[in-house]
């Protein structure tokens, strides 16, 4: 049996439903999954939460144990990329020491401030430039045209509110971490 544990803010949530729960259903019968995303948490709360919330699950008899991090969005609303950046590493170095593997997963485009985006962007030039560092694996959501720098907040196809996904946004998050995954 494997495993993937998803961690992060509000968009590892969801809205109407989650890409943690597209995933599994995608995966099949071989994977189990936990979420542990909640609303408004940033990376310091997920660092706090982990020695008793995360790394105690940790089973090396699964085959494969995974930690899926995403997160970020919230930590630049008030940090530095280079602060949200420092705390990132931190976490999936953790989780990593804990015995897990680790996918990290950029910042999808946002219906934000100017100051918000420029992080965003300076912040995936971070993880994308130095992922191997701290992560197995690394999800370019960035990249993806619906969700990422070329796509568009605003649409409704993909995105609820201009943050928040759809489940046809979900859906491709889905796919894109099962890719990593796999």
């Amino acid at each position: 049996m494997n495993r993937f544990i998803s961690d992060g803010n509000s968009l590892t949530v969801g809205a109407e439903i989650t890409y943690p729960k597209l995933l599994i259903e995608s995966l099949g019968a071989t994977w189990e999954y936990r979420n542990f995303g909640v609303g408004g948490q940033d990376t310091a709360d997920m660092i706090a939460d982990a020695d008793t919330q995360i790394d105690p699950l940790f089973d090396s008899r699964k085959r494969r144990d995974v930690v899926i991090c995403w997160e970020g969005g919230n930590d630049i609303g008030s940090a530095t990329a280079a602060d949200a950046y420092d705390r990132l590493v931190a976490y999936c170095q953790g989780r990593q020491s804990a015995g897990f593997e680790v996918i990290i997963l950029t910042l999808s485009i946002s219906d934000n401030t100017e100051a918000w985006l420029a992080r965003r962007i300076e912040l995936n030039s971070l993880l994308i430039a130095n992922w191997a560092t701290f992560a197995d694996a690394i999800v370019r959501i960035d990249q993806d045209p619906y969700l990422g720098d070329d796509g568009n907040p605003l649409d409704t196809d993909y995105f609820v509110d201009g943050v928040h996904m759809t489940p046809a946004g979900y859906a491709i998050v889905a796919d894109l971490v099962k890719t990593a995954i796999l």
